[in-house]
């Protein structure tokens, strides 16, 4: 038990569950597979930056490999706008 709780483990299970969560989701949605196999490689064509030199190449790449961004998810844009206009209708 104590194997599974070290942390490069539990980044490699969170990985899988995360790929078996998205596989599955787009199999209940219908879409392409042909389009999932082509969006399944996007992500690395972050790797072309590398033609630029190592320093743009590494830039690219991390920008592109991140799993999740807070600046860029919708649910944060939301909430902060909720939370201004409620601020503005109690004034």
């Amino acid at each position: 038990m104590g194997r599974l709780l070290r942390p490069d483990v539990l980044v490699r299970l969170e990985g899988i569950a995360a790929f078996v969560l998205a596989v599955w989701a787009y199999a209940s949605y219908g879409g392409s597979w042909v389009l999932f196999g082509v969006l399944f490689l996007v992500p690395d064509t972050s790797m072309l930056g590398y033609l630029a030199g190592s320093k743009v190449g590494a830039a690219t790449y991390n920008l592109s490999i991140r799993t999740s961004s807070p600046e860029l998810r919708p649910e944060w844009v939301s909430s902060r706008t909720t939370i201004s206009s409620c601020r503005a209708r109690s004034s």
